[in-house]
């Protein structure tokens, strides 16, 4: 049996290399790649345009007419903390003065004496171990509306929150009227350079916030000040991951969440 051993021609790279720079895939890659900057460029110039016309937008307030459209079981604060001894007092004090039917501490993993600062106030505790906000919410919700109701209201705030005491008052008629909320959050602290830099952004951000529910869309839940009744919350289950829980749940909600301007926390 012969073997015939066939020796491969030599490869050419040079031509090769001319014939690639003379194809038309070529030419399309050089067409994208040129084109890529320009695409980023325009997006982020139509972007910009964006936020100034909706900043522009929500300067004019739209008069609505309020419908009553739910009668809330109860109206129920939800505060998560964790290790704020020396802030939980004042949050809790200030619900209870607003005369929130019932007032719900989550302590997340608290290793100091926040738990009983708690004890001395008429509040529910509910204790978990998550060491995460978003994580002692999806922990702790179902318990809260399996014990209280899914036809209740509640509104979550943060430890360093002050409640007025007319809040309710003001806010009723607004959770008589939507599902789901996002008051006007404010920062009580305007002494550092820091928090006026975001004074002057949440500005911004409040008229954006209105200029979205002028459209029709969803404004965007903020963290703390917002609230939502709880057949709501069994509907869309919070059940968030991330770090920006309150975005991920304002994309997961099937309701259009809506911002109310004449209402702060």
């Amino acid at each position: 049996m012969n073997l015939m051993f066939v020796k491969s021609a030599p490869v050419h790279y040079s031509s090769f290399l001319r014939a690639f720079y003379s194809s038309s895939f070529y030419h399309f890659l050089v067409f994208v790649s040129a084109l890529i900057p320009k695409i980023f460029n325009i997006s982020s110039v139509l972007t910009v345009v964006g936020v100034v016309l909706l900043i522009v937008l929500g300067m004019f307030k739209k008069k609505e007419k309020l419908k009553e459209n739910f009668s809330p079981k109860s109206i129920n604060a939800v505060i998560t903390v964790h290790n704020e001894e020396d802030a939980v007092a004042a949050v809790v004090d200030s619900c209870l003065k607003a005369h929130f039917d019932d007032v719900y501490l989550i302590l997340d993993a608290c290793t100091d004496n926040t738990l009983n600062v708690a004890k001395t106030r008429p509040v529910k505790i509910i204790q978990v171990n998550e060491r995460s906000k978003s994580k002692a919410l999806n922990v702790a919700l179902p318990l809260i509306i399996k014990r209280a109701s899914t036809e209740s209201f509640y509104v979550f705030f943060d430890a360093g929150n002050y409640i007025e005491e007319n809040f309710l008052k003001k806010a009723l008629p607004f959770i008589k009227s939507y599902p789901i909320i996002q008051f006007r959050t404010r920062n009580a602290n305007h002494r550092s350079i820091i928090s006026r830099m975001f004074l002057i952004m949440n500005a911004f951000y409040f008229k954006i916030q209105n200029a979205l529910n002028m459209l029709n869309f969803s404004a965007m839940l903020c963290g703390f000040g917002w609230g939502a009744y709880g057949w709501v919350l069994n509907e869309y289950p919070y059940r968030c991951k991330s770090l920006v829980d309150d975005f991920e749940y304002t994309l997961k909600v099937g309701y259009n969440v809506k911002y109310i301007d004449a209402v702060d926390i």
